[in-house]
């Protein structure tokens, strides 16, 4: 009979609410304009301000996050270009600028240019 083995990992990552400083799902707080809004720490039900403590529900910035990704995720590729240039624009304000979603944009964007001057040839 096969045994089940079950694997426990401890990454600092994960323990690390500004995930090892890359800040890679940080929002930026609206209410102080100056702090990075993450997962507080020991509580997985609400994200804070590390600057003014500001507290919003874990299920409301994961909500925005998952939306945004959304966005993203279904750009066409006729309009890829304009869009990804609206996404970091309208949400500047929004993500933290070493958020997983601004550098996904910034990456899409910097092989669309690429490509259309010339630089990238994808066979």
């Amino acid at each position: 009979m096969p045994r089940q083995t079950f694997i426990c990992m401890s990454w600092l990552r994960c323990h690390d609410p500004t995930e090892c400083g890359s800040y890679s799902c940080a929002l930026l707080c609206q209410l102080c304009a100056r702090g990075a809004i993450l997962l507080a720490p020991g509580d997985v039900d609400q994200w804070s301000c590390t600057t003014c403590g500001l507290t919003v529900s874990a299920d409301a910035a994961e909500a925005l996050i998952e939306r945004l990704h959304h966005d993203l995720e279904t750009t066409k590729c006729e309009e890829a270009l304009v869009k990804f240039k609206d996404f970091l624009m309208s949400n500047s304000g929004v993500l933290h600028p070493t958020n997983h979603l601004v550098a996904a944009c910034k990456e899409s964007l910097f092989f669309l240019k690429a490509v259309d001057e010339g630089k990238l040839v994808i066979s």
